[in-house]
């Protein structure tokens, strides 16, 4: 079986949330379902935009009222669109799309 990029997204945020590191997770996904299933690059690319939307939304001083935009809204966001980037989701924040 052959996982989707989709659901090997999902894996690799659920290790995240766990608190797993981008090596680990790697591995792990690889030797379950398969050597080639993941490049090491792409898990260590996921878990970056995941630590930065975090850290982004919660220590990027800004002027005016100070916005609450915890994890859950982050992942949220990412979750029902695997294509946003980091980029473009503190864009639609900072514009309150």
């Amino acid at each position: 079986m052959e996982l989707t990029s989709e659901q090997i997204m999902l894996l690799m945020m659920h290790k995240w949330l766990l608190g797993s590191n981008a090596m680990v997770t790697g591995e792990r996904i690889n030797l379950i379902w398969g050597e080639d299933t993941v490049a090491k690059s792409t898990v260590y690319g996921w878990f970056k935009k995941f630590d930065e939307c975090e850290e982004s939304l919660e220590d990027q001083p800004r002027s005016g009222r100070p916005k609450e935009v915890g994890r859950q809204l982050c992942l949220k966001q990412f979750e029902e669109n695997h294509s946003l980037t980091t980029h473009s989701f503190l864009q639609q924040q900072e514009m309150g799309i």
